[in-house]
């Protein structure tokens, strides 16, 4: 298959470039070349319950070609990196393990975010491997100044032995944070040094292997973290920094490239400067046209005005203007260099996508989420989607994942341009400024930063698609029939503006019910939605969450730490609105990112910074606790037994952790833990229920500025089961069962409209039931008000559907879920059977 998969890939692309011409007679060899016969020994030893030490035998610093050596180049080290493939498949298959197929489609989902240092610590012999140098300065001095950002040692051995409380939660897909190498220790993993190995304070290779292969024995499939933008490593520096009008000059040369210029080997732009590998760069990484190397985008001034004083996306510079300044120069310099890769470089995008594919072949990773997406070129990322794909297909997966980090479509000019089925330009006049043409509703704006008046002058550009990018779709064009829907580039994104509207209604600072109404928002949550469509993507693949990597967790305000009442109705929007729910590790144990007790041997200098720290509030390291006991990292929660072991020490773990079932920061009884209690619920409920995975929705009721209630439907009127779903979102410290509650109309407010908003059948008298509570029931008017029984226990949130349509869950539950979805679930693990899983 890997034969014909790169001449299937050579003939539609650019044509053989240096050293294909030989990968076949290459691939044909290579079984007689010591890479299988290491892998092959390695995999012989087996595993052991640690994390075995990476010794980077494959194919390690010594089989790495050095891009600088004459006999080698670029094109020597991208025949290397397609061999490597082949190696991969090789050491696959004496695994023994069966590849795991990708689902028909990726709606619905119950994804759950691992940050792998501060998950689980399964291996304390990693724990000082790849730390910051500060980390051990510190350490050695016993002054903990920054221990929130130090290495905690959580790993990949922590996450392999917590799979079981996954499957307990009823994760179906896990979103494991960064783990390839980044040498300077970043916790967060953010940073990227070393595409083909993995961190070794997190693991290695063959244990990454084993992770997925046991997450797939349990039915759940595993996304992998990877940075797209920028490579970071030891020593890394610019020979001399470049200047204002150096970056300047460089970052204007790229976008004119970029929008008027087909790609032409060797290319280089005015103004780029040089880099000095230092002493830890990967030799295969050491070339001059791999990287941007225009310098910092702080120098970036466009028209002579200081880049990051404009208005966001759109400013007097034009949005070409503004989409430079994401692109060329370096978003993330401090305090040394975070160069940016050449993704304009055709070389460049064939090695990134090619060290991406060897994880599929090695590990059998199910999906790919490509960080600061809005920081790259948009061919990049369409040669990334299609290719990850297609030799995925190689393998059996016929439906690989990849989603990508845009955030919204205010927040990249040209943001189609990286979606679905092409880069056609979505155009619409403004009747404020004719002259200007809107993209992708973008247009039109009042004052207030989300949108000016003049989106894009059309004057000076015949189109609104770079250059770089309709050369790089029509190359693509050519697997169009291969990738079928939803086309070469990404299949989706995640839409923040949706997540941030919901976070502020949790936080008190926006009205529940304003969620339709508020035209700022609604205009922004509309884009995200039309954007996908009109571009013939897959809304529903997309991930809704309300705590991220990226922000303050919903309870980190302050005075809010305890407020579960905040949570719960936001996890349940998560659960019902169209794609699928991303839980944050931790929420579902109430974290909150707050301070709590401090060890009482923290000498007083790093105890006042700590402090300091922990007042501000905006630290990463907040959002980012530990969740394993003996973690230095210990921040509060809103579940009091969970809270009980809050601690943030000065030292590193001094002894293993409890197996999952007795560690006291998984709380998983109902009784003590509502949050988890009901997001297993919701995640049962939902995937029984798969209208509540889908666009159409409709307002339900606006009387009470606290409370959120709209209805779902199914997309298609004919489908069995229900026929529609009512959510109630109550954000109050003391809800109550008195709604108003009104019945689908054709002038009620929608996100999108489908026969089945009108195709739902009402009758008087008819009873509805709330599936996540069950013992609260509605009733149908005659007024055509659905009525909720006064008399019932109020809660905060609710999912109610006819009763006719709810069955009761599988024993060990407290709550119902969808007749039509139930013989399609899992089995619920038993609370008291969590040693067996």
């Amino acid at each position: 298959p890997l034969e014909i998969f790169f001449r299937s890939r050579a003939r539609a692309s650019r044509g053989p470039s240096a050293g294909q011409g030989s990968l076949l007679c290459g691939l044909r060899a290579m079984r007689a070349d010591r890479w299988i016969c290491s892998c092959a020994c390695i995999l012989g030893l087996g595993l052991t319950a640690a994390a075995q030490e990476d010794k980077r035998k494959f194919p390690g610093p010594e089989e790495q070609p050095s891009v600088k050596d004459p006999k080698v180049g670029v094109a020597g080290v991208l025949k290397w990196s397609k061999e490597r493939l082949a190696t991969a498949q090789e050491a696959y298959g004496q695994t023994g393990f069966t590849r795991m197929k990708s689902p028909a489609a990726w709606d619905n989902e119950v994804v759950y975010y691992v940050m792998v240092d501060r998950f689980a610590n399964g291996d304390m012999n990693n724990d000082m491997k790849n730390v910051p140098a500060f980390q051990v300065d510190q350490l050695s001095s016993g002054l903990p100044y920054t221990v929130g950002n130090w290495r905690h040692g959580g790993d990949l051995e922590g996450l392999r032995g917590r799979l079981g409380y996954l499957e307990h939660l009823g994760v179906t897909t896990i979103w494991v944070s960064p783990i390839l190498l980044n040498n300077e220790g970043s916790p967060w993993g953010y940073y990227l040094s070393d595409m083909s190995m993995i961190d070794p304070g997190f693991g290695s290779r063959e244990l990454f292997r084993q992770v997925v292969k046991e997450a797939h024995d349990k039915g759940i499939r595993v996304v992998l973290d990877v940075i797209t933008n920028m490579g970071k490593s030891q020593d890394l520096k610019y020979t001399e920094a470049p200047s204002i009008d150096e970056t300047t000059a460089c970052v204007e040369a790229a976008e004119n490239m970029y929008w008027n210029y087909s790609y032409t080997p060797n290319e280089t732009y005015y103004n780029q400067s040089w880099l000095d590998w230092g002493t830890q760069m990967p030799p295969y990484m050491m070339d001059q046209t791999f990287f941007q190397r225009c310098g910092v985008q702080a120098n970036y001034r466009p028209k002579g005005k200081l880049f990051s004083t404009l208005p966001k996306v759109y400013n007097d510079s034009g949005a070409t203007g503004f989409d430079a300044g994401l692109l060329w120069p370096e978003a993330f310099s401090a305090p040394d260099p975070l160069p940016d890769f050449a993704t304009m470089n055709k070389n460049w995008q064939e090695l990134y996508t090619n060290m991406m594919m060897y994880w599929i072949a090695f590990a059998d990773i199910d999906g790919l989420r490509l960080d600061a997406v809005k920081y790259v070129s948009a061919d990049y990322v369409a040669y990334i989607s299609t290719h990850v794909r297609l030799f995925a297909k190689t393998l059996g997966k016929d439906n690989f994942f990849v989603t990508g980090e845009i955030l919204s479509p205010g927040d990249v000019p040209f943001a189609y341009t990286y979606l679905g089925q092409g880069p056609e330009p979505m155009k619409a006049a403004c009747s404020e400024n004719p002259g200007c043409m809107g993209l992708v509703g973008d247009c039109c704006p009042t004052q207030g930063g989300l949108r000016l008046k003049c989106c894009f002058d059309v004057s000076s550009r015949s189109s609104v698609v770079p250059k770089r990018v309709s050369d790089m779709w029509t190359e693509l064009s050519a697997h169009e029939h291969e990738l079928g829907s939803p086309g070469p580039a990404m299949p989706t994104f995640y839409p923040t503006d949706d997540h941030s509207y919901m976070r502020d209604v949790a936080r008190g600072v926006a009205n529940a019910s304003a969620w339709w109404t508020d035209s700022h928002w609604n205009l922004s949550m509309s884009n995200n939605k039309d954007l996908l469509i009109r571009q013939k993507a897959e809304p529903t693949w997309t991930w809704q969450m309300v705590d991220s990597q990226d922000l303050p967790r919903v309870l980190q305000v302050a005075g809010q730490g305890d407020d579960i009442w905040r949570l719960i109705p936001a996890l349940t929007w998560m659960f019902t609105w169209y794609g699928s729910p991303a839980l944050y590790y931790g929420i579902e144990q109430g974290l909150n990112g707050q301070c709590g007790k401090f060890d009482e041997h923290i000498l007083d200098a790093p105890l006042e910074q700590i402090h300091l720290d922990c007042f501000k509030g905006t630290d990463d390291a907040l959002k980012r606790q530990d969740m394993f006991t003996g973690g230095p990292w210990l921040l509060r929660s809103a579940i009091p037994q969970v809270n009980k072991s809050a601690m943030i020490s000065g030292g590193m773990m001094q002894a293993g952790a409890p197996n999952w079932c007795e560690e006291p920061l998984l709380n998983r009884d109902p009784t003590q833990n509502q949050v988890f209690r009901d997001t297993r619920a919701l995640g049962r409920i939902r995937r029984s229920c798969r209208m509540l995975g889908t666009i159409p929705a409709m307002r339900a009721q606006d009387a009470d500025p606290k409370v959120l209630a709209y209805w779902k439907f199914p997309e298609d009127v004919t489908s069995p089961g229900p026929s529609c779903a009512l959510v109630i979102l109550d954000y109050k410290p003391t809800p109550s069962n008195d709604y108003v509650i009104h019945v689908p109309s054709a002038s009620s407010p929608y996100t999108y409209w489908s026969p089945a908003a009108l195709g739902a059948n009402f009758t008087v008298g008819q009873k509805f039931v709330d599936l996540l509570h069950p013992d609260r029931t509605a009733i149908v008017q005659a007024d055509g008000v659905l009525k909720v029984d006064a008399a019932a226990p109020t809660r905060n949130s609710g999912v109610f559907i006819p009763l006719e349509d709810a069955i009761e869950d599988s024993e060990g539950s407290d709550w119902m879920v969808c007749q039509i979805g139930q013989a399609e679930l899992p089995a619920l693990p038993n609370y008291e059977e969590c040693r067996a899983t």
